[in-house]
């Protein structure tokens, strides 16, 4: 994982600057999952986006290269591009998001992250 960004996010975590969620990564600029905050230190496009057909309120999705939303629960192609994860981390992301809604605090997946990330 790029190193600048590892620390970036872990700093973000610990900061005390975000409101943590559950169920997708980013509802407004502060409030996001441990993935959500990932992506906006490392400078994300975002979209707010709603399905009136199954979102009961707005989601911000992350922008795709074709500049339609992609995703709100999960890192896309592009993101893991520029975060440069390895297959093994990228695989660890799926732990991060399943810690960051059973309640895992941003401090101890800040802890997990320093361990799994290289």
């Amino acid at each position: 994982m790029n190193q600048t960004i590892k620390q970036k996010w872990i700093t973000a975590l610990r900061s005390g600057k975000f409101t943590q969620i559950t169920g997708t990564m980013r509802v407004s600029k502060y409030e996001c999952c441990a993935l959500g905050v990932l992506c906006t230190v490392a400078g994300a496009k975002w979209k707010k986006y709603q399905n009136k057909m199954t979102d009961k309120t707005k989601h911000y999705y992350l922008v795709g290269i074709n500049g339609q939303p992609t995703t709100r629960a999960v890192l896309d192609e592009n993101m893991v591009l520029i975060l440069g994860l390895t297959p093994r981390e990228i695989g660890h992301t799926t732990t991060l998001i399943q810690m960051n809604d059973a309640g895992w605090t941003f401090d101890q997946i800040a802890d997990e992250i320093e361990e799994a990330f290289l």
